[in-house]
């Protein structure tokens, strides 16, 4: 509150009526002077919360900065315009430890959702998200990078680190996880990562993770020349087989064979109705995968499907 303003406002009570009651009052009179007591305290309790009301939320940000500040330390938010977004960006100072500033992009969604997106370089995984989490983060993989979705009262967010940029992110929204999910999904993609593994031309694409049979699963669902696929991965430190299958599909299918997805150990199964499954193991790593439909589907395509589906946490020697 600024100090002129509350100035007149204290000063705005009349001294006369201070005076007046410090002086002995009795019966009508002390009532009337017990009432305009009462008005002169409510006339200041109103005009502070007036004010109060009248100072934003919190301070005006003073790190407001434009996208060509973030291209100067080498950030890739500014990717993040002209897609269907507004964005406002700010860089924070992180620390004596991290040389370069936290870099920050708030967006607006046309529905005016607001998602909190930010990068930091940092030489080691690091927690940015500025959250108090109150459950055990779901982990998983895509290639290379390890996801997390963390969850509190009120809000949650995904977070992932990129070791050949040495980028940690942080994607934060007041939603539910599975509108968090589906954004971030996009977001990450236009980030230059993956989160969401679809082919070249495919529609529909809904993207979750959730936990089943005990593992943190990751899903992406969607069509592809007519056809509806739903691709699954998850991490285990089970590396025996027979492994698991985290398809989840309780389809009978009459037909099963063994084969390999690149050098992974395979198995894929067809119905008598047409509809088909993959599933294989990447043992090194510990990852799970699956590939199912329940449409029509040729065993040689589904096998294809998966190849180009799958991206391998590490070089095949």
């Amino acid at each position: 509150m600024k100090t002129s303003r509350f100035d007149l406002l204290m000063t705005s009570i009349d001294d006369s009526l201070l005076e007046e009651s410090l002086q002995p009052c009795t019966g009508s009179r002390k009532l009337y002077k017990y009432i305009i007591r009462t008005a002169a305290c409510l006339c200041l309790i109103i005009g502070s919360l007036f004010l109060l009301h009248q100072q934003p939320a919190t301070a005006p940000n003073e790190n407001s900065v434009h996208a060509k500040d973030l291209q100067a330390f080498d950030y890739d938010l500014p990717m993040l315009e002209g897609h269907t977004y507004s964005v406002d960006y700010a860089l924070y100072d992180y620390g004596d430890e991290h040389s370069t500033p936290l870099a920050e992009a708030i967006l607006t969604t046309p529905d005016n959702h607001t998602y909190i997106v930010r990068s930091l370089k940092t030489s080691a995984s690091t927690d940015i998200s500025g959250m108090t989490v109150q459950t055990e983060p779901l982990i998983w993989a895509y290639g290379p990078l390890e996801f997390r979705l963390c969850t509190s009262q009120s809000s949650s967010y995904i977070s992932w680190y990129s070791s050949e940029m040495q980028l940690q992110y942080c994607i934060s929204a007041n939603t539910d996880t599975s509108t968090l999910l589906q954004t971030a999904a996009d977001i990450v993609k236009i980030l230059g990562y993956q989160m969401a593994i679809s082919p070249e031309g495919a529609t529909d694409i809904v993207y979750q993770t959730f936990l089943y049979k005990g593992l943190t699963v990751s899903e992406t669902s969607f069509v592809w020349n007519g056809t509806t696929f739903r691709f699954r991965m998850a991490s285990t430190m089970d590396v025996s087989i027979p492994f698991e299958d985290i398809s989840g599909t309780t389809a009978l299918f009459q037909n099963r064979r063994s084969c390999e997805v690149l050098w992974c150990p395979a198995e894929v199964f067809i119905s008598q109705d047409g509809g088909g499954k993959i599933i294989w193991f990447d043992v090194v790593p510990g990852l799970l995968y699956s590939l199912t439909t329940e449409d029509t589907v040729e065993e040689e395509l589904l096998l294809s499907m998966a190849e180009d589906l799958f991206i391998p946490a590490q070089d095949n020697n």
